[in-house]
């Protein structure tokens, strides 16, 4: 089997073919190094799933899509002129011209060896008696398809899927796909369940009371199509094939590779249990308003919730930010192992949001009764949000909020804490292994206090009546206390007003 040195060689000798028309350049040297990695990887793929290497690279560049018109939209965007005819005869030219030939001799190489291949399974299915057609009966109509590939394939026609059956095979052969459709009366159901691949799904609504999911292509096939199917209350949609490898470059609005959208119309009557989930790719639910438990999950990929008035909203990604704004949810938990959370003019019963490595932002979020925000490794941002039962906690990272409302804890191990409250219903602690405190409390109610640090200064309220006062710790009462104020730091000053 050849080595990825040997696939590099054949992947870089068309690469300069292709560039071969422009100068050296930071951006063309740029595009050049991400589509080797992208055709690289592709082609490592197609061989260990026995393609010649001849066959794998021809493939691999195939699918890619018009590397010659990206170059060319690159090297325009950038101010890069063509090399001109005297350029032709150097060295790196002629170079050029001759792996651009080899690159042509390869390619018809790998064209004859699919063409001898396609006949020969051809004659084998003549021999076994194997209907070179497709009868397609669906409705009233019946339709024929002349077929050349083998495999077994699902098919959508106009996205009705009621009372239709298939004869013969469907050609694997890489085409331009359509847009797919897939339909369901959700009378009677109480769960759907969504499960696509590397995919882009949003979800909206519809005042219809079908189900609607449709599926887009760009360098797509038939059997890409996804599948809908119903096992009692429960409705399952799933992807359908998705390429081994997945060549995708957006440069200047110019898409190569296979790309996707899935667009799933929800009935506004439906009501129950709402989980959709993908590989890698992005999920976004907006102006959902219904009885609805929504769960969106993705290994690397985003997550956006938008305008969505929902009983449950639980959002998770190994690899992505997390969004939720301008919404009513009785129940959120949002968490990311790598990535920002922000949560935007929210009200909840009760709220979770959670980075395992990354920014953790609030703003304008009202919360009944349980409000946690937390970080393993990074800073939160709290501001105007209010909650009887707050807790802000991170590891390693600083913790900023102000126009606070309730009570509750701040904590960092190793990081500030700087918050400000305009309205507080119950105790508060601010507590920090190593940075400075600053508290600002409203004038009214009363509080009692207590403040200490292992390393650092200590300024209480002027106003205080102290009741211990030493140079590291210091307690008292501002008016008739109506809670208790707790501040400590191992190293930093603390701050009370």
């Amino acid at each position: 089997m050849a080595t990825n040195e040997a696939f590099s060689a054949a992947i870089n000798a068309r690469l300069d073919a292709a560039f071969a028309r422009y100068p050296a350049a930071p951006p063309l040297t740029e595009l050049r190094q991400e589509i080797a990695g992208n055709l690289l990887a592709a082609v490592q793929d197609l061989a260990a799933s026995g393609a010649t290497p001849e066959a794998a690279v021809a493939q691999a560049w195939q699918e890619f899509g018009d590397i010659a018109g990206l170059i060319a939209d690159v090297a325009k965007d950038a101010g890069v002129a063509k090399r001109s005819h005297a350029d032709s005869t150097t060295p790196q030219a002629v170079a050029a011209k001759a792996a651009a030939a080899q690159a042509k001799a390869t390619a018809a190489k790998a064209k004859a060896e699919a063409a001898r291949a396609k006949a020969e399974a051809a004659a084998r299915r003549r021999e076994a008696g194997t209907a070179d057609t497709m009868t397609i009966t669906t409705g009233k109509s019946t339709t024929t398809i002349d077929v050349s590939d083998t495999g077994n394939h699902r098919v959508i026609i106009n996205g009705d899927l009621t009372g239709l059956n298939v004869t013969g095979k469907l050609p694997e052969a890489a085409t331009e796909a359509p847009a797919h459709e897939l339909r369901r009366e959700l009378t009677g159901i109480t769960k759907l369940l969504l499960d696509y691949a590397s995919d882009d799904v949003t979800l909206v609504p519809t005042a219809g009371s079908e189900l609607i999911v449709r599926e887009t292509f760009i360098n797509g096939r038939p059997d890409y199509a996804g599948s809908l199917t119903v096992d009692g209350d429960t409705v399952v949609v799933k992807a359908g094939k998705r390429p081994k490898s997945f060549l995708r470059l957006a440069i200047g609005g110019k898409r190569m590779g296979f790309w996707s959208t899935i667009e799933v119309a929800v009935p506004a009557q439906f009501t129950g249990s709402l989980q959709a989930s993908v590989t890698s790719g992005t999920l976004v639910a907006k102006d959902l308003q219904q009885h609805v438990a929504l769960m969106l999950s993705t290994q690397d990929g985003s997550l956006t919730g938008t305008n969505l008035k929902l009983s449950a909203f639980t959002g998770s990604t190994q690899d992505g930010r997390v969004s939720l704004t301008s919404s009513d949810i009785d129940a959120v938990a949002v968490t990311t192992a790598d990535g920002s959370v922000r949560l935007q003019e929210v009200r909840s019963q009760r709220l979770t949001a959670h980075s395992g490595d990354g920014r953790v932002t609030l703003d304008q979020v009202r919360v009944a009764g349980e409000l946690r925000a937390t970080s393993d490794d990074g800073p939160l941002s709290l501001t105007t949000v209010s909650a009887p039962a707050l807790t802000a906690a991170t590891s390693d990272g600083r913790i900023t909020a102000s126009d606070l409302g309730g009570a509750g804890s701040l904590r960092s191990a190793d990081g500030s804490i700087d918050a400000a409250w305009t309205a507080v219903t119950g105790d508060l602690a601010a507590v920090t292994s190593s940075g400075r405190i600053r508290l600002q409390l409203p004038a009214t109610p009363g509080y009692a206090f207590a403040l200490s640090t292992g390393d650092g200064h200590l300024h209480g309220p002027q106003a205080a009546t102290l009741t211990r006062d030493s140079a590291h710790h210091q307690a008292g009462n501002v008016g008739t206390p109506a809670y208790t104020v707790t501040a400590k730091t191992g190293d930093g000053s603390v701050t009370l007003n």
